[in-house]
């Protein structure tokens, strides 16, 4: 895994994850939402990675992807050299009313 390609919280889940022997057991967390950057927008052969890695939607054309992927499939995307940056996608949150 290269982990200069990934962003502070993406490699901290990932560590967590690692240190948890259930974790790989516990269905809800097999995979993590992230963002991937790519150097380029994506082509035919970036998309087809991608697909095999069990990406859905847009991708071609695109430089900035969504997926939900494992910890195994990030570790091969992050030593992709069309990838720029992977980053940990979070969930939104209402800003407060006061």
């Amino acid at each position: 895994m290269d982990y200069n390609k990934l962003d502070a919280d993406l490699s901290a889940e990932l560590a967590e994850r690692s240190a948890d022997p259930n974790a790989a057991n516990d269905l809800g967390s097999a995979s993590l939402p992230i963002f991937i950057q790519t150097v380029n927008a994506a082509g035919p052969e970036e998309e087809a990675f991608l697909r095999q890695l069990g990406v859905g939607g847009a991708i071609a054309g695109q430089q900035i992807i969504t997926a939900n992927l494992s910890a195994e499939a990030i570790a091969q995307l992050s030593t992709q050299p069309w990838v720029s940056h992977l980053k940990l996608s979070r969930k939104l949150r209402p800003l407060s009313q006061s």
